[in-house]
């Protein structure tokens, strides 16, 4: 989600040196039962620690399952063995340093998550709810204000076609201000040729939007541009060894023919050829902060631990920087734009 960057003065201790840094912040694969939230800068270099976060046995994090407002960052984990999903809430404004606020307990798994952008409305997340113990399997929009826990919009039917059909980590995109959802809804075994489909919600509303099938199979990783005219977009990683190919493709989804349209790209070089794009991408469009966008690669067969490599990319076009590759020195499970 792209959304503009508003320093509080109660948050000067902790980004006086960075305001004008290209960062986002970033948090770790969890390690002996904690997640590490940091700051990283557009070389792949941890800036900051900020706070680490104890977990409990059993717990694990998913790639789009952290995002930050004004004053507060929330992530989400699971449980898979239980069926439960934890969501946690760090507050960086009414605390003297930055603070885990709140753990709550989720029933069903919950993959991707988002959220209103201001402190006032407690910090409201979304998420989507699955519960694959029964059958059908259920999928709900869900929000999350403090304790209270709300089912929002049932996309069961869109999604549990003959159990084949999934929502993957990496599989959302949100705006704040119109309450526009999208969910990508992949066909897991291209069962019947079926095509990959974007969803479009309104949470506000509670309504099913658009139904859009994809002409290409769905993205890795999905960001939402929020401006007056909302665009979603994401990335992807082209292979094809036969032509001596493997590049990173950003670009942005056409609402109306589900046409992916690239608007920048950035090929491997030949000791990188292991790495392989995870379902991360976020975007940052300030003109201090170069209208950036970020994703991270691993090396085959070894998700979210180093060596990696960070892609960013400023938007492409012939006026802008071109795209590039950094190592970076920490590993990163997710990351969210810096408020």
């Amino acid at each position: 989600m792209i959304k503009p960057i508003i320093v509080y003065l109660s948050l000067l201790y902790f980004f006086q040196s960075f305001t004008f840094t290209v960062s986002w912040l970033a948090v770790s694969p969890i390690k002996n039962n904690n997640i590490d939230l940091f700051q990283l800068d557009n070389n792949g270099t941890k800036v900051k620690d900020i706070l680490s976060i104890p977990v409990t046995n059993g717990e694990q994090m998913n790639s789009n399952a952290f995002t930050c407002g004004r004053c507060f960052c929330l992530l989400v984990t699971v449980n898979p063995k239980l069926q439960h999903s934890y969501l946690y809430n760090i507050s960086f404004c009414l605390v003297p340093v930055p603070t885990l606020e709140s753990k709550i307990t989720l029933q069903g798994i919950a993959y991707n998550l988002h959220s209103n952008r201001g402190e006032g409305d407690g910090g409201t997340a979304y998420t989507i709810l699955m519960n694959t113990m029964v059958n059908p399997h259920q999928y709900i929009v869900t929000s999350i204000q403090s304790t209270t826990v709300t089912k929002l919009i049932d996309i069961s039917n869109y999604v549990d076609y003959n159990n084949v059909n999934t929502i993957y980590p990496g599989g959302t995109a949100f705006c704040a201000d119109s309450g526009n959802l999208w969910i990508s809804i992949q066909n897991s075994k291209n069962f019947f040729n079926k095509q990959d489909i974007l969803l479009m919600v309104n949470v506000n509303t509670k309504q099913i939007i658009q139904n859009i099938s994809l002409v290409n199979p769905a993205l890795i990783a999905h960001f939402a541009s929020c401006g007056t005219v909302q665009q979603v977009g994401g990335i992807i990683q082209l292979i094809n060894p036969n032509q001596n190919e493997n590049i990173v493709q950003i670009g942005l989804l056409n609402l109306n023919t589900g046409n992916f349209n690239i608007f920048d790209s950035k090929g491997l070089n030949t000791n990188q050829q292991n790495y392989r794009l995870s379902p991360i991408v976020e975007g940052i469009i300030m003109p201090q902060w170069e209208n950036s966008y970020g994703s991270i690669l691993y090396e085959k067969n070894d998700p979210f631990t180093l060596p990696g490599l960070l892609f960013v990319s400023y938007g492409g076009g012939n006026n802008n920087p071109p795209a590039t590759f950094s190592n970076i020195n920490e590993p990163v499970m997710a990351v969210a734009d810096e408020y």
